[in-house]
């Protein structure tokens, strides 16, 4: 069975106070009403819980597609300030970019908005 990461520190805990697996596995039965994990899995879960901490915060290798770094982020940063009337097509043309990158970068790192002012006018306080 599978235990969730709260579970495996409930163990970890709980071996680090009683430094007994046996304890740990009755503990866990009454407490939780399942079959404790094997006495290799908890000194193994109790290890890694020394090593890195809490097993909440940890996540299992990354997978999937790695950062945008933060100096691709300036580089479209400075192109789009310095010629903001290109189009985003261009300006991965131009950064030898992917156009779903600069997207992306623009619109949700930078927070940029893809429409253009038709007109400009100056508000007054009656215009409420």
């Amino acid at each position: 069975m599978a235990y969730n990461p709260q579970q495996q520190s409930w163990c970890a805990l709980e071996f680090g106070k009683t430094n007994s697996v046996t304890i740990v596995q009755h503990s866990f039965r009454r407490i939780h009403h399942n079959n404790p994990d094997s006495h290799k899995s908890i000194l193994e879960w109790y290890n890694d819980f020394i090593e890195k901490g809490c097993k909440c915060d940890q996540r299992k290798e990354h997978s999937g597609r790695p950062a945008v770094s933060e100096e691709v982020v300036e580089r479209v940063r400075d192109s789009y300030l310095c010629s903001s009337k290109k189009s985003s097509r261009r300006y991965s043309q131009e950064l030898q970019f992917l156009h779903r990158t600069v997207c992306k970068i623009l619109r949700k790192r930078l927070r940029f908005t893809t429409y253009k002012l038709l007109m400009v006018q100056k508000l007054y306080l009656q215009d409420k």
